[in-house]
């Protein structure tokens, strides 16, 4: 499966994990407003081949003290559907694919 990684809305992202079975708190959008110094952007996953959004993810931004460069971060990784293997919290475990 080849995949495309674009921004999506944070009402698509929270349409998606509503979709779930599970999904951690950690990846609803609002937890973004939770870390006040913290910037965000909601990304989805989509397949190439029928454009369907098959993951959603929050990525939380932190500037680097004294320097102009940004710490990058997914909290409990991203949320997906299909075969993807889980942890125990039902957090999707983020791979390369």
């Amino acid at each position: 499966m080849s995949l495309t990684l674009r921004t999506i809305s944070r009402e698509q992202h929270l349409a998606y994990i509503q979709s779930l079975p599970s999904a951690s708190h950690m990846q609803v959008p609002a937890w973004a407003d939770v870390k006040a110094e913290w910037r965000s952007e909601n990304l989805g996953w989509f397949d190439d081949r029928t454009g369907e959004m098959v993951g959603a993810g929050l990525v939380l931004y932190r500037q680097l003290p004294k320097i102009k460069r940004y710490l990058a971060y997914l909290p409990r990784a991203r949320s997906s559907t299909g075969s993807r293997r889980t942890s125990r919290s039902g957090s999707s475990r983020c791979s390369p694919t």
